[in-house]
Order: C-alpha cells, then sequence, then structure tokens
C-alpha cells in the first residue's frame, strides 16, 4: 500500500508541476505589445569633441516600444535608382557612427547619427532581436551566468537575445533639393 502512495505522490507531484510551470507557457503567447520603430529626424552638423568623425550626419530616432530589452545592428544602407531599391548589406554597426549603441532598454529611444552616404534618395534598415521571456528566457539568462560571467568585474560580458526577432527600415531620406 505504500508503493501505490508514493506513486500517486509522485505522479500528482508531476501533474501539477505540469499544469503550473509549463501549460501556461504554453497556451499564453504574450502579445507582442509595441514596436520598435526608426524614424529619420533632420540633417545635423557635429563639431569636434572626440576621435569621433565630424559634420553632416542624418539623424534617426530609434525608440523601443515593447516591455523588452532590444539588441540591434545595421542591417543595411539601401539606395533608390530607376529600377527600385539596391541593398548594401553590412550586418553590424561600423565602430565610427555615433551614437550606436547594442542595447536599448524598453520604452526609451536614441538618437543615432549616420553618415549620409550620397546625395542620392537612401534609407537605414536595422535588424535585432528582443530578450526571450518564459521558461526560455530563464534559460538563457541562467546560461548567460554560466558561460559569460567575469568574477573580476562581478557582471556579465555578454548576454543572450534569443526572443523574437525584427527588422525596422526607415523613411526615404534625401538632402534638400533631392527629387
Amino acid at each position: 500500500m505504500k508503493k501505490r502512495a508514493k506513486i500517486i505522490f509522485c505522479l500528482t507531484a508531476i501533474v501539477s508541476g505540469f499544469v503550473i510551470f509549463v501549460l501556461p507557457n504554453v497556451l499564453y503567447r504574450d502579445p507582442q505589445r509595441g514596436s520598435v520603430s526608426l524614424t529619420f529626424t533632420d540633417f545635423v552638423t557635429v563639431r569636434p569633441s572626440s576621435e569621433a568623425p565630424t559634420g553632416e550626419f542624418a539623424a534617426f530616432v530609434l525608440s523601443n516600444s515593447t516591455p523588452r530589452t532590444i539588441l540591434y545592428y545595421v542591417e543595411s544602407v539601401e539606395y533608390r535608382t530607376t529600377n527600385g531599391w539596391v541593398t548594401n548589406s553590412l550586418r553590424r554597426t561600423p565602430v565610427e557612427w555615433r551614437n550606436f549603441g547594442a542595447e536599448l532598454v524598453p520604452f526609451q529611444g536614441r538618437v543615432l547619427l549616420v553618415p549620409p552616404p550620397t546625395n542620392g534618395v537612401w534609407r537605414l534598415r536595422l535588424g535585432g532581436s528582443g530578450r526571450a521571456t518564459g521558461v526560455r528566457g530563464l534559460i538563457d539568462r541562467l546560461k548567460d551566468y554560466r558561460d559569460y560571467f567575469d568574477w573580476r568585474t562581478l557582471s556579465l560580458s555578454r548576454e543572450r537575445f534569443n526572443g523574437s526577432s525584427f527588422e525596422v527600415v526607415s523613411g526615404e531620406v534625401a538632402h534638400k533639393g533631392v527629387p
């Protein structure tokens, strides 16, 4: 009789754990609240203040309206031609571009300064991903501490962003006087 009671207890514990921890993550999909947007604002002149380039830059505002921290990078700079858009893939952010970081926290914005490529019409495309949530997010955080914890600084040297990916494209950018 004791053996049967142990089996029933174990099965009850397994089913309860499944119902409490696994089932909600499977059934409940966090709705995609908010979005990531990229907006061209104007051309600005940057004066010398450091080793970063100076001169005229196109100013963009990257807004993270999602409840998660995002990781972003420059996917491409695209140029308009008579045959459509031509893509110049970068898949990284050039280090000489001003105000670019790797992460953007929830409900924040950042001004990005991009050297304008030509006098033609162009646009900027960014890609990235958000932090994973739920069980997957918890597993990612545990792996981050296992793989990237720096004992000298008592902080993480890297983090995983295995959540949903995104891609945003700015509106068309042209110098004044360019159609």
